[in-house]
């Protein structure tokens, strides 16, 4: 979005194309990335085999942006702003997808499953916990991408479920977590071998 306040500089490149009569979206999408801001968790995205609205969320997540009661209330839509879940403080990222007890049990349960001891703390933390165990090329590194955006996104339906009455149990969310990471990994061969040892 950036990127919109330079497109009076990508008129050459564009009266060149015109003139060739040949548009190359490429060379444009290059050009108009030079001015971009590039962020230090991209890798976290990229080659991320989770179903793409999880994706979606962990992007909104990743850029402030989810539609959190806290976010919410600064805009002035709302007044109230504890955390639907817990009921105990204010409903902010960090605090829904990470520190709340309710969810935080969710977050244990899948990295237990993938064995991974790791006690889920503040988003700024997790975040950077995030970066570093998902920067190399193993196929745990890939699981962990899908599971960190497919349990980001369950969170979040979890808290929707429970705003509008449609109650779930935290073990359910669990097992569809799972599953979901399995299929998805799945269909990638050089998961296969450690999703196999993990359903075991």
């Amino acid at each position: 979005m950036a990127a919109r306040e330079y497109i009076h500089y990508h008129q050459p490149l564009w009266d060149q194309m015109q003139v060739n009569n040949r548009f190359c979206m490429k060379k444009l999408y290059d050009r108009a990335m030079e001015v971009a801001v590039e962020v230090n968790w991209k890798h976290v995205i990229q080659k991320n085999y989770a179903r793409p609205r999880a994706i979606l969320y962990l992007w909104l997540s990743c850029h402030g942006r989810l539609a959190t009661k806290a976010r919410l209330k600064r805009f002035g839509f709302i007044h109230e702003y504890t955390c639907v879940l817990c009921k105990v403080t204010v409903e902010t990222i960090g605090h829904l997808l990470f520190e709340c007890s309710e969810t935080n049990k969710i977050w244990k349960e899948v990295l237990g499953w993938l064995g991974i001891n790791h006690q889920p703390q503040c988003w700024e933390h997790e975040l950077e916990w995030i970066k570093s165990n998902t920067k190399n090329k193993s196929s745990l590194a890939g699981i962990l991408k899908i599971a960190i955006a497919e349990t980001l996104c369950e969170v979040w339906y979890y808290r929707n479920a429970d705003i509008f009455g449609n109650n779930s149990n935290s073990m359910s969310i669990t097992k569809n977590i799972i599953d979901v990471i399995s299929y998805r990994g799945w269909i990638h061969k050089k998961y296969r071998k450690r999703l196999a040892l993990l359903m075991m």
